[in-house]
């Protein structure tokens, strides 16, 4: 009898042992799906003064939250998404609490979570030294210093143009300090050789002949020789994609680089959507890549500028990295979209679009 009371009051201190393990196991469970957190995100932490911004909140198990913007309109919030604006240039911290009834967790992205740029700081621009020489003045570059009397203002008013689609504020320019600029009697177009702070580039009278004879008139040649000039003028002050591949065509590399220059050059009104065509791949670089990366702005309408950017923030760089960053889609999805557009006849009113986003 003893025997049999013990086994029981064994049994029982056994149940209770595990039932009180499986209330602590449920507990646990409750109380990690429960946990509070803090976190926020914002679509572009770079922007100009008095331009609004709004923060995502991606805080778990809260009810309540308090924002704290250094340097913001306003400097405090308690919505769960506020919309804020920043009346000076500078670097500046932002600070969520997020709270429950259990407590309270802060969460702080300091000094250059949010840039502000002032657009007022392109007074500021460097512009490079011209170093220009016309080596075929005896011959057929008589014809550039008939179109192009003042060269160097010229370069320069481009390089401005150029920077001003590549960047929000001029601190984030790989100065340019020199640019030796040759026109010379020799087959091609033209070509950007070096890199910040000093480049060469140069342009073919031959090349230029040839247009002439083919009846373009000088207004038309002007165009010709200011279009490549921004694109060459692109190489010079885009970022380089690391880990990109070789400079030859299907590359991530070579899409980046010839596709960012044409797309300057289109949106700076020396090229038309006529050479836009269905097929390709976003790799191809020059106008394929171009046009596609114009559409890509009914997207974003800073693409360009965020695409640049990430040549600096992805190692090593690929299109799908960039692309996924920047637009949370996959590129192939998004060129498959993009060439339906063509197909259809859509990309019409997504040109008007873009064209009305850039008189803005």
């Amino acid at each position: 009898m003893k025997t049999l009371y013990s086994t029981l009051l064994l049994l029982v201190v056994a149940s209770l042992f595990f039932l009180n393990c499986n209330k602590e196991d449920e507990f646990d469970i409750t109380t990690l799906k429960a946990k509070l957190s803090a976190d926020f995100t914002v679509d572009s932490p770079k922007l100009f003064i008095n331009e609004s911004i709004k923060f995502k909140n991606s805080s778990n198990s809260a009810s309540s939250y308090l924002w704290t913007f250094e340097g913001g309109k306003p400097t405090t919030s308690t919505e769960k998404e506020p919309i804020v604006q920043y009346s000076q240039k500078g670097k500046f911290t932002v600070q969520l609490k997020s709270m429950n009834e259990k407590g309270d967790v802060v969460i702080e992205k300091k000094d250059e979570f949010i840039t502000v740029y002032s657009k007022e700081s392109w007074s500021q621009f460097i512009y490079p030294k011209i170093d220009f020489q016309n080596q075929s003045l005896s011959g057929n570059g008589a014809l550039y210093t008939e179109l192009i009397p003042d060269p160097e203002s010229l370069i320069h008013s481009v390089c401005f143009d150029v920077c001003n689609i590549l960047f929000k504020d001029i601190d984030e320019i790989d100065v340019l300090k020199m640019i030796s600029y040759t026109i010379e009697d020799t087959d091609g177009i033209s070509a950007k050789g070096g890199m910040p702070p000093h480049i060469s580039i140069f342009f073919s009278s031959r090349y230029l002949e040839i247009k002439k004879k083919e009846g373009l008139n000088n207004e038309e040649l002007i165009a010709e020789i200011k279009g490549v000039l921004y694109h060459e003028i692109t190489h010079g002050y885009q970022y380089s994609p690391i880990g990109a591949g070789d400079y030859q065509g299907g590359t991530d590399f070579f899409g980046f680089i010839e596709g960012m220059a044409d797309y300057v050059r289109y949106v700076s009104g020396y090229g038309t959507t006529n050479d836009r065509h269905v097929g390709g791949n976003w790799k191809d670089g020059y106008k394929t890549s171009a046009f596609f990366i114009d559409w890509l702005h009914s997207k974003d309408k800073d693409f360009i500028y965020k695409l640049n950017q990430t040549a600096k923030t992805i190692n090593p760089w690929s299109w799908e990295l960039a692309v996924k960053e920047i637009l949370d889609a996959s590129v192939s999805s998004l060129w498959e979209e993009y060439q339906n557009d063509i197909k259809t006849g859509k990309i019409i009113e997504v040109d008007q679009q873009l064209k009305d986003l850039r008189r803005k």
